[in-house]
């Protein structure tokens, strides 16, 4: 008996999530079913992190908006869409959207049962992944706008010097701007800071500005 795990299960009709739910509990899963898209993201504030299974049979939004706003919102959570009659071009579009794997209905239990095995021997590091994001967001929310110019050139590979004829501030300032930008993503190299960097989403103030 497996340690008990919850999947949460969303979309279909409602004889089937009874019926998948049954499975899944004498699997040792917990389970916890959503009717709809609304009621799906209602509730993705308070639920624990746990596996989704999407099936893309929804009353009130395509699958594929669904799946992509779960992204966003709990990306750490492994999502496994079930597809009534899935294609290569509906699996490859469930991918890119963020689908861990997709399973075409009907499908056997057991080949269920071993993707869900292998989404929540991932979702640990997929935990860890997603705090550092939300950590990496937080620390470049801490930077003045003239040290969002100076990270800008340091990602773009600039010296002090050229950073400062860029933006129109001596070099001194330009080092102090560089040192604030370190101490407050709380790295000491600019290897690791290009990594936090992306990991925040801050590739460059262009992007920024563009994305505004």
């Amino acid at each position: 008996m497996k340690t008990a795990r919850t999947v949460y299960l969303v979309g279909g009709d409602l004889e089937y999530r009874r019926s998948l739910a049954r499975a899944l509990r004498a699997a040792g899963y917990r389970t916890h079913a959503f009717a709809n898209a609304a009621d799906t993201m209602e509730a993705t504030d308070y639920i624990e992190p746990g596996c989704v299974l999407l099936d893309t049979r929804l009353p009130d939004e395509d699958g594929m908006v669904l799946l992509r706003r779960l992204g966003e919102l709990r990306a750490e959570m492994p999502v496994i869409v079930i597809d009534q009659a899935a294609s290569v071009r509906s699996a490859v579009r469930a991918i890119q959207a963020g689908a861990v794997d997709v399973l075409e209905h009907p499908f056997d239990d057991a080949v269920l049962l071993a993707m869900l095995d292998q989404a929540f021997a991932e979702l640990p590091a997929r935990i860890r992944h997603e705090l550092r994001v939300r950590e990496a967001v937080l620390r470049s929310g801490r930077l003045t706008p003239r040290e969002r110019e100076v990270l800008h050139g340091m990602l773009g590979g600039l010296s002090s010097r050229e950073i400062g004829g860029v933006i129109g501030i001596g070099i001194r300032t330009v080092e102090m701007h560089r040192a604030n930008v370190m101490r407050k993503l709380d790295t000491d190299s600019l290897p690791g800071l290009m990594r936090l960097c992306l990991l925040a989403g801050l590739t460059s103030v262009d992007d920024e500005e563009a994305a505004a």
